[in-house]
């Protein structure tokens, strides 16, 4: 079970326990100072609520700037799913401004390590691994097959084109009409609110995906092997963020169909509920305050 998990944890990269060493990769300076949410943004472990910018892979390779609830530096120095850890209140609502110093030619596999070592050094951070049962979904190909087709490259655009600039003759717009970002294939682009749709990708890649947004493990027992032109067109049900009480008056759902049947009817895959073992980092000992700078 540990080995399917890490094809859906983007290759288990964030099962790496690091431990703080002079030979460990580390920051060649971090400054961390205590900040605030910014107004109008959800505080939680969700991904794509946090904001970081610069590291290996960005125009800016060579610093590392955050502004992250604790809760977040640690799901994202372990890249953990939310599932994968349990933090106390407090670390969600904990914010922190953090400027670091990444050394030449650092890989993001070591920044992971570098983030680590700062939550161990500056926090106090001690941490181990254990294993949890809950519900998973096991993602399979539905009776009638699959919904979609191998990836094709779409010819190059003509200087100043988009994606968009496209004749009504050519029909509706196809996930390979989608150039995704070359530093980043697999990204999906949130369009419309809740409606989500994607472009290239592997099996592997769309059951961490719906990990995320399921809060739920999803195995990819598929059998596909290759990289495959995906369109999801769906609505996202609410549930609260880690640290926030349900919404008593939460809005009116909106018109489309719920993540589990976009799934089925539109790609033609199945999610199967079941019992499964996971890995899980156990807190056992953060301070609420860093080390000063």
């Amino acid at each position: 079970m540990r080995t399917a998990l890490f094809s859906v944890l983007l290759s288990g990269v964030g099962c790496v326990l690091a431990q703080s060493s002079d030979s460990s990769p580390k920051f060649e300076v971090a400054a961390v100072r205590p900040g605030n949410a910014p107004a109008g943004r959800g505080v939680g472990i969700q991904p794509g609520l946090y904001g970081c910018t610069g590291g290996p892979g960005t125009p800016d390779p060579g610093t590392l700037r955050c502004s992250v609830s604790l809760g977040e530096l640690l799901r994202m120095a372990y890249q953990l799913m939310p599932y994968q850890f349990t933090a106390p209140d407090w670390m969600h609502t904990s914010w922190f401004e953090i400027d670091a110093k990444i050394p030449v030619g650092s890989t993001k596999e070591q920044l992971f390590v570098m983030q680590q070592n700062l939550l161990a050094e500056r926090f106090k951070l001690a941490v181990h691994w254990d294993k949890k049962q809950m519900q998973i979904y096991e993602m399979a190909v539905g009776k009638d097959g699959p919904k979609f087709k191998e990836w094709v490259d779409p010819p190059p655009l003509a200087p100043g084109a988009t994606p968009y600039d496209r004749p009504k003759s050519a029909g509706p717009l196809k996930a390979s009409d989608l150039r995704p970002n070359p530093d980043s294939p697999t990204e999906w682009q949130t369009i419309y609110g809740s409606h989500s749709r994607r472009g290239k990708t592997s099996m592997n890649d769309l059951g961490a995906y719906l990990s995320a947004q399921l809060d739920q493990p999803v195995i990819n027992s598929t059998g596909l092997q290759g990289e495959y032109d995906i369109m999801l067109d769906y609505v996202m049900e609410p549930r609260p963020l880690p640290g926030r009480a349900p919404d008593p008056n939460p809005p009116p759902l909106a018109a489309g169909q719920t993540l589990l049947k976009a799934v089925e009817s539109q790609l033609g895959l199945k999610l199967e509920s079941k019992k499964g073992t996971i890995d899980m980092l156990v807190i056992d000992h953060i301070d609420k305050t860093p080390t000063e700078n």
